[in-house]
């Protein structure tokens, strides 16, 4: 989002060093450079990492009323899916599932993120969404979950939900090595779903102990049980892991980023 770009360009290029500032970042941020952004004015590598609270699995789903019950059912014939704007997870999710898994999903752009979408699809406007983070909808529409709301026909993630081991994996349905380089490629974006992180050439010492900070807070006991009652799903990355997840991405053979970049960008920015 213009909002993500914007906090992590400040805090890239212009916040204190010191080690005082900090930002949770939109997942998707960091890799942007990487896919030719061209509003991003930094590399997602060079932040001082703290760590990522918890990823952000996608899933494409149907309202319970749609014939549309399996993915399956989606490749045979078109599934109008609502979105948010077109650099929304609920607009890139339906273009990757398309592309890589032959579904035809009709996406209408331009809903409110939050009410506007869950209206349109309880009323029928639209059949499903495809781009829901998991987590988010277990807090925010438990009851879509308890009472069988939704037909979820798949998920995006590097492994499967707990939740849903019955629902297939997009990456498990591809078979072509080009095609999973390119998923795999992108659902880094996912797998660092909550970072927080520092600006560049914070001291060292200072850095040790924010990261020894965030990592003793991902297990504290308080927290944990606080975090239950809002029903937020803590699944931390610490800093090691998510600039080594980052590092592979940027290394990785630019067709592969090109293929990935062409999904996940909008053609029209």
């Amino acid at each position: 989002t213009a909002g993500g770009l914007t906090a992590a360009n400040t805090l890239f290029n212009s916040s204190d060093r010191d080690g005082s500032v900090i930002a949770a970042l939109t997942n998707g941020v960091p890799m942007d450079p990487l896919f030719g952004v061209k509003e991003a004015k930094f590399d997602g590598r060079e932040f001082s990492w703290i760590g990522s609270m918890g990823k952000l699995q996608n899933v494409c789903a149907t309202w319970h009323e749609s014939p549309v019950k399996t993915l399956a059912d989606a490749v045979n014939r078109e599934v109008v899916v609502g979105a948010a704007g077109v650099t929304s997870n609920s607009s890139i999710m339906p273009r990757i599932a398309n592309d890589l898994l032959g579904t035809k999903f009709g996406v209408i752009n331009g809903y409110d993120p939050s009410s506007g979408l869950n209206k349109a699809m309880e009323s029928g406007e639209v059949e499903g969404i495809c781009g829901l983070g998991w987590s988010t909808l277990t807090a925010s529409r438990p009851d879509w979950v308890r009472d069988n709301k939704l037909n979820v026909i798949v998920q995006f993630g590097f492994e499967k939900l707990s939740d849903l081991t019955h629902v297939p994996s997009a990456l498990d349905l591809i078979t072509d090595p080009e095609k999973r380089a390119t998923l795999e490629l992108i659902l880094v974006r996912q797998e660092t779903g909550r970072p927080i992180v520092g600006p560049p050439g914070v001291p060292a010492d200072r850095l040790a102990i924010l990261r020894s900070a965030f990592d003793a807070t991902m297990k504290d006991a308080e927290f944990l049980t606080e975090a239950k009652k809002l029903q937020l799903d803590i699944d931390p990355l610490n800093a090691n892991a998510v600039e080594k997840l980052l590092a592979k991405a940027y290394d990785a053979p630019k067709g592969v980023v090109d293929a990935a970049a062409r999904l996940v960008v909008p053609a029209t920015r």
